[in-house]
């Protein structure tokens, strides 16, 4: 009789079915095959599947939906007749014998990654992944040059597992999930974008000729510790009444410029009155929710000046610069990291934007205007 060795864990579900397919003891098959398998409980059957399975020295792997409890199985090699059933043992290596003839292997397409060592729902699993799964494999013995057999087959079935939590995951719908996406998409534009720019495309000629015709974006501005007291305009405050309230707060500064903070904490009228009406260091080109009149302002003044109070759209105000930062000039040598980040950014949007208008072109596009439309 010709045996094949099945084992089912008998504490979860879905359980992974391990078996391994010989011609004769100690005679295993290989190459592609169609299993069919059938699990009984008593005599109705409780589960079956028919696969393509590639065998290698023999073993293959299938997923049940079973409840606990005990179980046998038969099995079918290429149409062939049913083997004897064998009771389904809880662990890999208490399997029985169970006896079936297999048929030849079809033949076996190779790709870049080698031929195939086993499938998943059709899916395959080739040899070069399991080659890279395995160089991460410790040897048992510190003195052997390979994995063993053993070992071989565990990287095999972890493979085979992490195939089958992808195509549950796909066929549950994560793909559509917002973070899947964006994974997805990243890592999509590694590979079509990103992975395309090396450090090594640019030489340090290229380098200089980019600093030197940018030489104002690696300079770091003039900047100025502002300070800032605001009286809003509007319906409970006219502007001639904002100007005078500014006014009267602009006088005790002046007696005591030591009194800008206590006063912006008390009576200012924007988010910086918890700082004291501290901008922090500010550019000429400003910054986000500052007023331009504001930064203008204040690039009029020395350090330790105190403006006249103006008019806003929104109200009456006046700055103290605190302190002063002159311009730096960087040198090539000090900014060269930047620049290559620069350019590197800057290629990164050239080759994003050609990927974008392939895409554009190969995809079928439409827009729902009257949809639109009803958006508020």
């Amino acid at each position: 009789m010709l045996p094949l060795l099945i084992a089912l864990s008998a504490f979860a579900t879905p359980t992974p079915v391990y078996g391994r397919v010989l011609t004769a003891p100690d005679a295993p098959v290989s190459g592609l095959h169609e299993l069919q398998i059938r699990v009984y409980d008593e005599d109705s059957v409780a589960w079956e599947t028919t696969r393509r399975v590639w065998l290698d020295d023999g073993w293959f792997s299938v997923v049940v939906d079973l409840e606990k409890g005990s179980y046998s199985v038969g099995l079918a090699v290429d149409g062939g007749a049913e083997s004897e059933r064998v009771r389904l043992a809880s662990k890999r290596k208490a399997q029985p014998d169970l006896v079936v003839v297999p048929g030849l292997p079809d033949p076996v397409p190779t790709t870049d990654a080698g031929v195939p060592v086993a499938w998943v729902e059709g899916e395959p699993i080739y040899a070069a992944d399991l080659q890279a799964s395995l160089e991460r494999v410790v040897p048992v013995d510190p003195h052997d040059t390979q994995p063993s057999a053993e070992q071989m087959l565990e990287a095999l079935h972890s493979l085979i597992e992490e195939e089958m939590f992808y195509q549950a995951a796909m066929r549950s719908g994560l793909s559509h999930e917002p973070k899947v996406k964006k994974v997805l998409v990243n890592t999509l534009l590694r590979e079509h974008v990103y992975g395309d720019v090396k450090n090594s495309d640019f030489s340090d000629e290229e380098l200089q000729a980019y600093f030197d015709a940018h030489h104002d974006e690696f300079t770091v501005p003039e900047k100025r510790q502002i300070k800032r007291i605001f009286i809003a305009s509007g319906e409970d405050r006219s502007a001639e009444e904002a100007r005078e309230h500014a006014e009267g707060l602009r006088r005790q500064v002046i007696e005591d410029p030591s009194s800008f903070a206590r006063l912006a904490s008390e009576f200012s009228e924007d988010p910086y009155k918890r700082r004291g009406g501290d901008l922090g260091f500010v550019s000429i080109e400003g910054k986000p929710g500052i007023p331009e009149e504001t930064i203008n302002a204040a690039f009029r003044l020395a350090e330790g000046q105190t403006s006249e109070v103006f008019e806003t759209d929104h109200g009456a105000e006046f700055v103290m610069v605190v302190s002063m930062r002159s311009e730096v000039a960087r040198t090539f040598p000090q900014m060269k990291g930047s620049v290559l980040r620069k350019m590197k950014n800057d290629r990164y949007q050239e080759l994003y934007d050609a990927y974008v208008e392939q895409l554009r072109q190969e995809a079928v596009i439409q827009i729902d205007e009257a949809a639109l439309a009803t958006l508020p």
